[in-house]
C-alpha cells in the first residue's frame, strides 16, 4: 500500500494548505471487490476475538 506524497501540492508559508483540485487527480489503489471482502472477513475476525476477551476480563 502506498501513501499519497502531499508535499508536492502544498502551499503557503505560515499555515500550509493544499486544494482538493490540485490532489484530486492522483491514483490510488483499491483492491478488488473479492480482496475486499477477505479483508473485511479478516478484521470481523479479530474485532470478534478482541470481544472475546474484552468478556473475560
Amino acid at each position: 500500500m502506498q501513501n499519497i506524497n502531499f508535499e508536492k501540492y502544498k502551499l503557503g508559508s505560515g499555515i500550509p494548505y493544499i486544494y482538493f483540485k490540485d490532489y484530486g487527480i492522483e491514483l490510488i489503489y483499491c483492491p478488488d471487490f473479492v480482496e475486499q471482502e477477505k479483508i473485511a472477513k479478516n478484521l470481523y475476525m479479530i474485532d470478534s476475538k478482541i470481544l472475546i476477551e474484552k468478556n473475560l476480563l
